[in-house]
């Protein structure tokens, strides 16, 4: 796979903040164009990234808009993590609270976690998972 990205738990959105792709990635560098043209136009209705990430996509992949289609995806070379919860029996979770989503992983088509999504407790300043 060259690149990771995310879908959220419930949603068929894109998430930006999980990326790990070859340096000068085409969908990279194409969606900070798209992002510099909606700073440009001073549109900031939406969420910059996660949205000029899925117009790259649909651009550069010729996707329809709605939800993304994991396998398709791999195929050409792009794995979209699932945000899932993980059981509070698994050995990955030894060390982290299952309280308040800390035991939400980012998990790839055969379910393999990449990483945990939150550092910190939902709607908490400092309680770490």
């Amino acid at each position: 796979m060259t690149h990771i990205q995310c879908t959220g738990l419930n949603s068929s959105n894109v998430c930006q903040h999980l990326t790990d792709m070859q340096k000068g990635h085409v969908l990279i560098r194409r969606s900070m164009e798209i992002m510099q043209s909606l700073i440009q136009k001073q549109d900031f209705k939406q969420n910059l990234g996660p949205v000029s990430l899925r117009m790259a996509m649909n651009e550069l992949y010729k996707l329809p808009d709605g939800a993304l289609d994991r396998q398709k995806m791999s195929a050409k070379g792009v794995l979209l993590l699932k945000e899932q919860i993980i059981n509070a029996t698994h050995p990955l979770m030894q060390h982290r609270t299952s309280e308040k989503f800390c035991n939400i992983a980012f998990a790839g088509l055969n379910g393999k976690v990449f990483g945990f999504s939150r550092v910190k407790q939902w709607n908490s300043t400092d309680k770490k998972c």
